[in-house]
């Protein structure tokens, strides 16, 4: 199962409303409460540079792409 097309401005609308007083998206954007999110497809979580993660979640081995394939199987 592959994925969808989905609804780009839907999508933008709702990371406004639920995401983006936490995070950012531009390359090289600053963190905020929540990391940075540029890159964020096939690295593995606890890794955005210059961010202070915490020690529970560096030490996890969570893959966004491996997790949505994951899902979408």
């Amino acid at each position: 199962m592959g994925f969808s097309e989905g609804d780009i401005e839907k999508g933008k609308k709702l990371f406004v409303q639920r995401c983006s007083q936490c995070h950012t998206v531009e390359k090289g954007g600053p963190h905020k409460v929540g990391p940075n999110l540029s890159g964020l497809f096939g690295r593995k979580t606890g890794q955005a540079p210059g961010y202070t993660y915490t020690a529970a979640n560096i030490s996890k081995v969570l893959i966004l792409s491996l997790l949505l394939r994951y899902h979408m199987e």
